[in-house]
């Protein structure tokens, strides 16, 4: 406010400055209260649809007011309480899914060592996906990096194992974790038992807007050129994490068992597409 400002304000009516003044349930009390005790009072308040701040203060038979616009800063406090309530979400899903991973590790090891390794491996894994989100503020990731990332060991082991192909897709941070965590059980489980058992074996990760909803996106997971596919007595953690872990937003997994290799398709919730890249990407 400039002082020109300021002098056509002083000497007039406070509740013809501030019409709103007289309704509000905290502003006319105050003004009242002052004006009664001469004791200061200082508000935040919202006003006309801004914040502001105003010290109310007794002056001979009247009262000075001063008010202060501080919607900037309210909405920059507001917007820092969703971020932490949005954190605090995802440390407890963080801490939900390593609490998770420790137990299964357990459950299938048969030594410390063991247990070690199938823990740490899990964890760092998660580690990476945590780094795609830590890049987009906790947002989204796309479907690509998420690959990428949670088969770098594999992809720089051997990438001509692998054709990885499909459209930019950008998923939820929360998609993102559950991709991440069921392809590195599935690289694992392809490892133990399937196409990365033998030299030859081939593993084609594709991925795409769902046709009929485009709201999802499909990835399909093919093993080919591996050990002769046999049909598991149990259901390992691998199997129970593709059936449960896109299921919370719709979403879901099938499981084929074909005679030239598994193929697991997993459909889940993709965000809004961004501008279309017609580049198709190959490893």
């Amino acid at each position: 406010m400039t002082r020109s400002d300021t002098t056509r304000i002083v000497g007039q009516r406070l509740l013809e400055r501030l019409p709103l003044a007289r309704e509000h349930p905290l502003l006319f009390p105050r003004y009242v209260e002052t004006l009664t005790s001469g004791v200061t009072s200082t508000a935040e308040y919202e006003l006309g649809g801004r914040w502001c701040h105003s010290t109310v203060a007794k002056l001979e038979d009247g009262l000075v007011v001063t008010v202060q616009d501080i919607s900037e800063r309210r909405r920059s406090e507001d917007s820092q309480k969703l971020l932490l309530q949005e954190l605090n979400h995802r440390v407890k899903n963080l801490l939900a899914s390593v609490i998770a991973m420790a137990t299964v590790a357990e459950r299938g090891a048969g030594s410390v060592s063991e247990f070690r390794e199938k823990l740490l491996g899990r964890l760092h894994a998660l580690s990476r996906a945590h780094n795609l989100l830590v890049a987009s503020s906790w947002t989204d990731a796309e479907i690509e990096r998420v690959v990428r990332s949670t088969l770098e060991p594999h992809l720089q082991a051997d990438a001509s194992r692998f054709l990885l192909e499909g459209p930019p897709i950008a998923i939820s941070a929360d998609a993102t974790l559950a991709l991440n965590v069921t392809l590195y059980e599935l690289a694992t489980n392809a490892v133990k038992y399937g196409a990365l058992l033998t030299a030859q074996g081939r593993i084609a990760i594709r991925w795409r807007h769902d046709p009929d909803q485009p709201s999802f996106a499909l990835l399909t997971w093919t093993e080919s050129d591996g050990p002769a596919v046999e049909t598991p007595s149990r259901s390992g953690f691998g199997v129970r994490l593709l059936e449960q872990a896109f299921a919370a937003s719709g979403g879901g997994a099938r499981l084929e068992l074909l005679r030239e290799g598994a193929r697991r398709q997993m459909r889940f919730k993709s965000l809004p597409p961004r501008p279309p890249n017609a580049d198709t990407i190959a490893a």
